[in-house]
């Protein structure tokens, strides 16, 4: 991996910066976009996400090699996002998976 560097908590706020500041509609996958293309590898990173990833956003995370996710469990009868076809991907990716605990109202 010639030219890639590890991933720091600097690049994540400035890969999060840049998303916000250029996407009409920001995703993970656009800051995948962003901190590829600067050099930063994001290969065995852990995503800490409030919302569980629809499925493009979940192609996105396997596609950098993630190394685990931890978020919130969809709705899964939720048809628009494709929960669970997103969930096959990462888990065929080898992502692991935890899902936070739901805070009691």
């Amino acid at each position: 991996m010639s030219g890639i560097r590890p991933f720091t908590v600097d690049d994540c706020l400035r890969a999060v910066d840049a998303v916000a500041s250029w996407s009409p509609n920001p995703s993970r996958k656009t800051g995948c976009v962003v901190m590829l293309k600067d050099g930063i590898s994001l290969w065995g990173s852990v995503w800490v996400m409030r919302w569980f990833p629809c499925v493009e956003c979940a192609r996105a995370i396997a596609g950098v090699h993630a190394l685990s996710l931890i978020c919130s469990e969809p709705d899964w009868s939720e048809a628009r996002y494709h929960f669970r076809e997103a969930r096959t991907i990462l888990e065929e990716a080898g992502v692991k998976i935890k899902f936070l605990e739901k805070q009691a109202s």
